[in-house]
Formats: C-alpha cells, structure tokens, sequence
C-alpha cells in the first residue's frame, strides 16, 4: 500500500543550493526516465488551477512522474483544495515535491499551514527534507557550474547574490560577461549561436557605453540567452 510519506516531500530551508540538491535527488531516485523530462514544474505564485489539474489528472500513470511545486506555500485556495480532494488518487502514479525556502520553525508558526486542510496533511505526513539555513558566500565558480548546467533559476540567483550591491555588479559585470561569452561561444547550431552573440554584443555595449544598471542587465540577458536554448 502507498503511503503519503512514501510519495509526498516536503523541503523546507533558506540554502537555495541545498533544497535544489534536496529536488535532484529525489528525481533520481524515482525517475526511471529522463528526469527534467519527466517532471512538471509549477511556481505556485503564478500556478493556474485548471492547468494544474490537467496536468496532474491526465498524466501517463504507466511510469511515475514527479510534480514539483516551488514556493508552495503560495498555493491559492483552489489548488489546496483540488490537491486535498485528489490526493489519494494522484499518488497512485506521482510523487509530489513541495518546495520552500522558509524554515520549518516559520512553518509551524503560520496559522494558514495548520489551519488549511491539505497544508496540514504535508506537514504532519509527508517526508520531511530541511535544509541548513547557513550557507558558505557564493562564488564565481557556482555561477560557472549553473550556466553549463543550463539552469536558469540557479544561474539568476547566484547572480543576485554575487552582484547584491551596485558596485560589486559594476565590478563583477565584465567578468560575467566573459564567462557567459566563454560558454556560448562553443554553440554549434548556427542561427542559435546568431542570436546568442547579438545579445551578449548588446549588452557588453550597453554596459560599457550606456551605464544602465549591470545586475538588471545581466538578468535580462541570462532570460534571453536561456530562453533561446
């Protein structure tokens, strides 16, 4: 018989790189295929009921899937609900991941977690994965490792921390700028590769000539850049 601990997870913890280490591992425990292929990702801010249950109801039950919800705590009051009613039923073929940088102590101190009914299902019965809230000072390097992983949130928070005041962005910006030109300049598909230099050339121009604000700029260029992959 399935049980809700073997099949929900809980992770909670403000080290971004832990509970991302956390979610990796838990999709290669689980996922007999390909797990960035066999995994839906929903940001619970942005995360639209319907699609929601479509996703999760007409999924393909032969092999599990993983549905990862980021920052569940934001979950609307229709998803709760839907999760609360289906539960049962959707761990018959998924494992959920429920994911959130606040720390369990916060958790337990918030009355919308206990008071609503799948909220407090997670917490009392799912397995519960906490991540340390001490992390060591991000490095340059941790910003290399998330653009050759082609990982979009990792490679945007890494920068943010690195670049958390203007003058450490001004500093950082050209050094950035060669490690992301290093990495593309190695794409083989030509029209993609056209795209990629004429954003990096804009936004080194911009940089260096225009003296907009470099964090936000090289925020926008990551999107575009791995936007296009």
């Amino acid at each position: 018989m399935v049980t809700i601990r073997q099949r929900i997870f809980m992770i909670c913890g403000a080290h971004y790189f832990g509970r991302q280490r956390a979610i990796e591992n838990i999709k290669k425990r689980f996922s007999t295929k390909n797990p960035s292929l066999n995994t839906f990702t929903f940001y619970s801010k942005e995360a639209n009921p319907e699609q929601v249950e479509e996703a999760l109801l007409t999924a393909s039950f032969t092999d599990a899937r993983i549905v990862l919800f980021k920052d569940f705590t934001a979950l609307n009051a229709a998803i709760r609900t839907f999760l609360f009613s289906h539960y049962r039923q959707l761990l018959q073929g998924l494992y959920l991941i429920f994911e959130t940088d606040k720390d369990f102590y916060q958790l337990q101190r918030d009355r919308l977690m206990t008071s609503d009914s799948f909220f407090n299902l997670i917490m009392k019965q799912a397995s519960l994965i906490r991540v340390g809230s001490s992390a060591r000072p991000v490095c340059l390097q941790d910003f290399i490792m998330s653009v050759k992983r082609h990982d979009l949130s990792a490679s945007l928070y890494t920068l943010e921390r690195l670049c958390e005041t203007d003058a450490k962005a001004k500093i950082l910006g050209p050094q950035i700028m060669g490690i992301l030109i290093s990495h593309f300049a190695y794409n083989k598909n030509v029209p993609s590769a056209s795209k990629q230099f004429a954003y990096l050339w804009q936004t080194d121009r911009a940089l260096k000539e225009k003296g907009i604000d470099s964090r936000l700029a090289l925020e926008t260029l990551l999107v575009k850049l791995f936007g296009r992959l």
